[in-house]
């Protein structure tokens, strides 16, 4: 197939954009600057320009693609956020998945497969979820506008026959990541609290293996059609044992607590919020397909080893 990607020179599209080309497909990426550009290249994929907030250049930037896949995101770099930082990522998410969706229904495409995330089912009390688990009524600013990109895909799947999948992904995490290394080295110099006791649950999946199972949902899109899939390394584990276990394989010093009140006078309400909500993501509904890193401990060995 032809595949377009949204995001292709991010942290997970440009890791799928080479799983695809080594399993024989084609490749387009869209590309908003001359390094982009020459990435996609050198890969051995397809540039095209274009603006995501643009519906007829997202139409002319997909011309001949078999398929689309929004894997576009701009997440603020800074750890106390307002709702301003995230405005373009907001965009990213409701702008974009309007416009390429309305380019997938246009060219009649295969596949349309959006990018989503966890987060959104919100504070579940520990409990195990799975995709009809619903979501949270009330969601923190930097979530909202995922829930309004979900609404979109849903509503011309169900109403115009868009052939969509959505992958609800757990925490990212990987060497290349700036947000991995910033976590790594804190943790090394014990500035890495747990924020209130740590007994919630962390759910997360390295970049690798969040890539793997796009290209796995791609070549299988006809299976796992018109659902949305949670995807983890389905072993979660609290946010404490994580920490802790980072703090004995960095040579750090042990992790102390930070109280919850005063973690969202730094942090914000909303950083906290999303960081303590507590839920397990432990059924796969990709059959056929399984993480090379089974939980954070294998996979946070290859990321230290590679920082």
């Amino acid at each position: 197939m032809k595949v377009f990607i949204a995001g292709a020179t991010g942290l997970l599209g440009k890791r799928v954009g080479k799983l695809l080309l080594a399993g024989g497909h084609q490749v387009v990426g869209l590309a908003r600057s001359e390094a982009n550009r020459a990435l996609l290249e050198s890969m051995g994929a397809e540039a095209r320009p274009g603006s995501l907030f643009d519906k007829n250049e997202m139409i002319a930037a997909t011309e001949g693609c078999d398929a689309i896949l929004h894997l576009a995101t701009k997440i603020p770099p800074k750890t106390r956020t307002t709702p301003k930082d995230w405005r373009e990522n907001d965009r990213i998410r409701t702008e974009g998945a309007d416009n390429l969706t309305g380019a997938a229904l246009h060219h009649k495409v295969g596949l349309y497969l959006q990018q989503s995330i966890l987060f959104i089912y919100g504070d579940q009390q520990g409990r195990v979820i799975n995709s009809q688990t619903p979501l949270a009524k009330r969601q923190p600013f930097p979530l909202r506008s995922a829930v309004a990109m979900e609404n979109i895909v849903n509503e011309k799947a169900r109403e115009q026959g868009l052939p969509a999948i959505t992958l609800r992904f757990a925490g990212f995490y990987g060497p290349d990541s700036a947000q991995t290394q910033g976590m790594i080295q804190a943790v090394r110099k014990g500035k890495m609290p747990i924020i209130g006791r740590g007994d919630y649950y962390y759910n997360l999946i390295h970049l690798d293996d969040a890539a793997s199972a796009v290209a796995f949902a791609v070549d299988n899109h006809e299976s796992l059609m018109h659902q949305a899939h949670n995807v983890s390394d389905f072993h979660p584990a609290t946010f404490a044992g994580v920490i802790r276990y980072l703090a004995e394989l960095t040579g750090g010093k042990k992790p102390g607590h930070f109280p919850a009140w005063l973690a969202r006078l730094f942090l914000g309400g909303a950083l906290v919020e999303v960081l303590t909500n507590s839920y397990q993501n432990r059924t796969n509904t990709l059959a056929g397909w399984q993480p090379a890193y089974p939980s954070y401990r294998e996979g946070f060995e290859q990321v230290v080893s590679q920082i």
